[in-house]
């Protein structure tokens, strides 16, 4: 099986402008929210600052709502799409960040009563990973089947 949280693993690993290791970041990771987050740690801290940054770059997403916890960016949990019944999980695994597609204004703003960062990408770009690589790796596992995969949902902004 596969899911979008399998997809979302190498944004537990990106560092600077680059990703780490796909296997190496794998082999750290385990599951939360019935198995559908990610949650592994990066191979140094981070500022938030820096990690949204790397966030920016990895999904093309041109704006992110984001909660200070008062925390350096090391273990973070990942969610695709909606994520914000799951932020109790993401808490309960041991996070200090929480990614996800959809959080609420109401809940970022409680990062730091929480103690948490909190990052809500978009529900779009969070989930956008998965379908590309289907279109990518399916006509692979499947000789014959056509495969494309449509930008549709993405916010335009002045550079586009």
């Amino acid at each position: 099986s596969y899911d979008i949280g399998d997809d979302m693993r190498g944004l537990i690993g990106v560092v600077g402008p680059t990703r780490m290791d796909y296997a190496a970041v794998a082999a750290r990771l385990t599951g939360f929210a019935d198995g559908l987050g990610r949650i592994g740690s990066l191979p140094a801290p981070l500022t938030l600052e820096d990690f949204c940054a790397a966030v920016r770059r990895a999904l093309g997403a041109p704006l992110l709502l984001i909660g200070n916890g008062g925390r350096a960016v090391s273990r973070v949990a990942v969610l695709g799409g909606s994520g914000k019944d799951e932020l109790g999980a993401a808490i309960a695994a041991g996070a200090d960040t929480y990614l996800s597609g959809r959080l609420s204004y109401e809940t970022v703003n409680e990062a730091a009563d929480l103690g948490i960062n909190l990052i809500e990408a978009g529900h779009f770009y969070t989930e956008a990973p998965l379908p590309r690589s289907w279109a990518r790796t399916l006509p692979e596992r499947y000789p014959g089947l056509i495969a494309t995969y449509y930008d549709s949902c993405r916010v335009c902004t002045d550079n586009d």
